[in-house]
C-alpha cells in the first residue's frame, strides 16, 4: 500500500511539472498563432487585422485565436458568410496551418 500512495504521489508531480511545461509553451507559441491569424484574415480596412488576438487558456492548455471589438465585429460574418457573401474561413486556416508547427514545439519543449 505505501508503496502504491508513493507511485501516485510521484505521478502527481510529474503531471504539474508537464503541465507547467505545457503552459510556458503555450505562451511562447501564441505570438506565433496571432502572427498567422494576422496573415490570414482579410484585409479591407484593416479593423479585423488590428482586433485579432491571441489568448491562452491555461486550464483548458488551449491558444484561443479572437477576432472582432469595438469597430471589428464582424469576424464572423467574414468566417462564416452570409446569404449576400461567400464565407472566408481565415481563423479555420489558420487552425490548419499553426496546429502541427504548435504541436512540434510543444513536444520539444517537455
Amino acid at each position: 500500500m505505501k508503496a502504491t500512495v508513493k507511485v501516485k504521489s510521484n505521478i502527481r508531480e510529474t503531471s504539474r511539472i508537464i503541465r507547467g511545461r505545457l503552459i510556458l509553451g503555450l505562451h511562447a507559441a501564441a505570438p506565433f498563432v496571432e502572427q498567422v491569424g494576422k496573415r490570414e484574415v482579410p484585409k479591407d480596412t484593416g479593423n479585423l487585422e488590428r482586433h485579432t488576438r491571441t489568448e491562452v487558456d491555461e486550464r483548458e492548455l488551449t491558444i484561443y485565436l479572437k477576432s472582432g471589438g469595438p469597430g471589428a465585429r464582424h469576424g464572423h460574418l467574414i468566417e462564416y458568410g452570409t446569404i449576400h457573401m461567400m464565407p472566408n474561413p481565415y481563423m479555420r486556416r489558420t487552425g490548419k496551418i499553426v496546429r502541427q508547427p504548435v504541436n512540434r514545439f510543444l513536444a520539444e519543449k517537455l
